[in-house]
């Protein structure tokens, strides 16, 4: 008989049905991409075309990404006792770079590749509203 494991909604999503499942004190989070090209402050594609290297080089050095699942421990324990809140799963949180396991997972169900990491529930530093406020992944006008 195979045995329930947990998962929630947006990791299914992301990651298809047969999804990794975090253990303990680690978050598995989807790297944010500000795309490959410029924008245009209306919306549109600018002429300027990203260079392949530093489409590369953002899935290697992020440092923000959005909460797909956390581990039964994140968060708990007396090294959280001061905090008062507590990112949750769909946030988007900022985290130290060059942190974590980065891997590329395939979702059987769409096609499409997904850039993840997993970290330890410590290392998530700051929780965002919206990843295109950040002004190190913001190229629009440049």
């Amino acid at each position: 008989m195979a045995r329930e494991l947990p998962s929630n909604d947006l990791i299914r999503e992301r990651l298809g049905e047969d999804h990794p499942i975090p253990l303990g004190w680690t978050a598995i989070i989807e790297t944010y991409s500000p795309g490959d090209n410029f924008k245009c402050p209306d919306g549109s594609d600018s002429v300027f075309v990203r260079p392949d290297t530093a489409i590369d080089r953002d899935q290697y050095h992020s440092c923000i990404g959005r909460i797909l699942m956390l581990g039964a421990s994140c968060f708990k324990g007396e090294k959280f006792k001061y905090w008062d809140v507590f990112p949750e799963v769909g946030d988007y949180v900022k985290v130290k770079k060059y942190t974590g396991i980065l891997n590329t997972w395939d979702n059987q169900e769409t096609g499409e590749q997904v850039n993840i990491q997993e970290i330890e529930d410590v290392l998530l530093r700051v929780i965002i509203p919206d990843p295109s406020r950040c002004s190190t992944h913001k190229f629009v006008g440049q």
